[in-house]
Parts: structure tokens; sequence; C-alpha cells
């Protein structure tokens, strides 16, 4: 999510194809990203809670399945339509993360699920996830962990070899979304900024934005995927050995 028109014009073009994707059980997604996300947002029931960044409404149909009072809010005028399609019973927005349109203390959980790496400013966008939440609210959010970032193949190696670069470089990035010609989604290539930092700069960001962290997860493949053939289960093996996601919750002082 970002305040930038041009990216909001990148996800409407995304939009039908995430959906397709999003909904076609992803090993990243439902198997690594969504369980340790979800592993911290156990005592939901009859809570109010705003998905920010919400895409097409994946995570927002089962927070309202388990009883939550949901709310979403995403810059895609596209995914929002398909959202309200998708996850009845849910108060969607179209909406920037930096002008969230809601009261302060409104909410008491904020979930934004791989979101936070596309903010250019994530101090300013902390500070409204912290003034929509009430005193002692949650916060839980993903991002990719910093060493994917700087992980690519090594050129002319297999590849399950893979050389690092500057963990401690950080700046924006640009991500080729479905660029595998083998992909069987057979969807277009899409090139989307995001902003790589470290570790250290998210845990500082967290503290000085008046948040305390209660827990965090290093996600893994801790599940088979059902029915996965050959090629998803060689994704499988390496998935299962190096932390894809990593996930914070954090306390509103």
């Amino acid at each position: 999510m970002h305040g930038d028109d041009k990216l909001a014009k990148l996800y409407d073009k995304l939009g039908d194809n995430f959906f397709k994707v999003r909904t076609e059980k992803m090993i990243f997604n439902e198997y690594i990203e969504m369980p340790a996300v979800l592993s911290l947002l156990k005592d939901i029931k009859n809570k109010r809670i705003l998905d920010l960044g919400c895409g097409p409404g994946i995570y927002a149909k089962i927070l309202k399945k388990r009883k939550a009072e949901v709310y979403g809010i995403d810059i895609s005028k596209r995914e929002i339509e398909i959202a309200r399609g998708y996850a009845k019973g849910v108060d969607f927005r179209v909406g920037n993360a930096y002008r969230l349109p809601y009261e302060s203390g409104y909410f008491d959980f904020v979930v934004s699920a791989l979101v936070a790496e596309h903010f250019v400013d994530v101090d300013k966008a902390f500070k409204e996830v912290r003034r929509v939440l009430k005193k002692g609210g949650i916060f839980v959010f993903s991002i990719s962990n910093p060493m994917l970032g700087i992980a690519k193949h090594q050129k002319g190696m297999p590849k399950q070899y893979r050389v690092f670069g500057d963990y401690f470089k950080e700046g924006m990035l640009v991500k080729k979304w479905w660029r595998d010609k083998e992909d069987a989604f057979k969807v277009p290539a899409v090139n989307v900024p995001f902003y790589r930092r470290t570790l250290e700069s998210w845990i500082k960001a967290i503290i000085r934005n008046g948040f305390t962290i209660e827990d965090y997860v290093d996600a893994k493949l801790i599940k088979r995927p059902t029915g996965a053939d050959r090629r998803t289960y060689a994704i499988y093996k390496f998935a299962s050995k190096i932390p894809y996601v990593s996930v914070f919750r954090a306390n509103r002082k």
C-alpha cells in the first residue's frame, strides 16, 4: 500500500490476476505466510479489526468467519471491488495507509499482510496505525524476510545454489511478479516496487512509533502442500529450510 497514484494504478492492473493466483493455494501465501500471521491472531472473536492493505479480501473473509468485526482498506479500487464480492459482511474502503479514514482508538487489532514493505514512509504509516488502535491494541504485520531481498540464483549453477548480496544495503527494489514462463497461472509479468530494510530497521521503527513487541515468528513451511506435484514438492523442500516471512505482533502503548 502506498500513497502514489502510479502504484494504485498498478494494483488496479494486477487485481484480477492477483485474486486468481491467491485463490489457487499458493505455497508462499497459504502454507507459509498465512499460518504464521493467523497464529498471532487467535484472540479476535468479537473484536474490531482493520485489514490494512486488504487486497481482494482473502484475510478479511477468514477473520469474518472467526467472528471478528472486520474492516478492510486498500489503495486499489479494483481490489476493493473484488473484495466486496468475495468477503461479505466486511466494511471495505478505498484509502491510504498514511491517512486512515477512521476515528482515533477505533480498532482492537490492525493486521497488515506483506504490505508494510511497500511503504516509502514507514514511520508515517505506523503512526497512523497507532492512532486508530485502542490503547493496548494489537498490530500484527508480515514482511518478506530481509534475507530474501539479497538472495539471487548464481548464474550457471543449479537453482538450489544462491549467492547473497549486502544485507545492510537498504532502499527501493523492484520485484517482477509471475515471471516464470512455466507458471501454470499464465499471467503477465508486472514490476512491483518494494523497500528493503534490515530487521534492525523494522524493530526500531516499531519501538519509536509507540509499540512494544509481544511476539515474533520466522515463518516457515511446516505442512506439505496437498497433492503436490514434482515441481511443487521441490519448492516445498527448499522453502522448508529458510525463513521466507517475518511476522511481528506489537502492542500499542
